[in-house]
């Protein structure tokens, strides 16, 4: 099943990988030859695969002759993966609010901080007017002008762009994105406010309130490549552990 594939994709393992521990799964105690033929493998990988997934505490071996593989319980083997993936965002997190507090910073990468509401919709509009196949946002919290963001968002649909919106529950939805059919939605963990354009650049939002109780918004925006891909190995852990509502309605 395709969908158990990429689901295991997310926590790490390769595409073989994951073909090969689902074919465990159906199998029971099985040999390599089996697997191979099971999960459509080429038969000089398939041990190699197999011992990796031993390794990495996946599957387990007896060795007869010929050897057999069994596969560990997928819901201890999953949760696992649930708990490393969610370190990894924990300690993103606590990062990416170490810069935070560092107002004002020009970081290596290049890496930027933008300071206030407005200069945070400005960056993230001009982001957004820029995509061309791929913007991603991830969407914890909303913001003052969401909705000229969300209107740029259908315009970058328009370009061919793939327009995807995380949010943490249904009710959670912008009223935009619920009128229109122009973005993907999924519910899920949204740890972070996040967008992503066309692997090509990256703004974090994150906000704190003030002593007089108003909200103090600041942004962290990397156009690296190098910097973007990391974090979107995060992102994509995100969407793909996320429930599909389809577009809205």
């Amino acid at each position: 099943m395709q969908d158990s594939v990429t689901a295991l994709k997310t926590l790490g393992l390769t595409e073989w990988s994951a073909r090969a521990y689902e074919a465990l799964v159906g199998l029971g105690e099985t040999s390599a030859t089996t697997v191979a033929e099971a999960a459509q493998l080429p038969r000089t990988k398939v041990y190699a695969i197999l011992d990796d997934l031993v390794k990495d505490g996946w599957a387990e071996a007896e060795n007869t002759r010929p050897k057999t593989f069994r596969a560990v319980d997928p819901g201890r083997c999953i949760e696992r993966g649930r708990v490393m993936l969610l370190e990894s965002l924990d300690r993103a997190q606590r990062d990416l609010e170490a810069l935070y507090k560092q107002e004002g910073v020009r970081f290596g990468g290049p890496m930027w901080t933008v300071v206030g509401e407005e200069a945070i919709h400005r960056r993230m509009m001009t982001m957004t007017k820029a995509a061309r196949d791929d913007l991603f946002m991830g969407l914890p919290f909303g913001m003052p002008d969401d909705e000229a963001l969300f209107a740029e968002f259908e315009e970058a649909s328009r370009r061919g762009a793939r327009v995807r919106v995380l949010v943490p529950s249904p009710e959670a939805v912008p009223e935009r994105l619920r009128e229109r059919s122009f973005a993907e939605i999924r519910v899920g963990p949204v740890p972070l406010r996040a967008l992503f354009v066309d692997d090509k650049q990256a703004f974090v939002t994150v906000h704190r309130t003030r002593t007089d109780g108003a909200p103090d918004y600041r942004g962290i925006w990397n156009p690296h490549p190098d910097m973007v891909e990391q974090l979107r190995w995060i992102e994509r852990n995100m969407w793909e552990m996320a429930r599909n509502v389809g577009r809205s309605p």
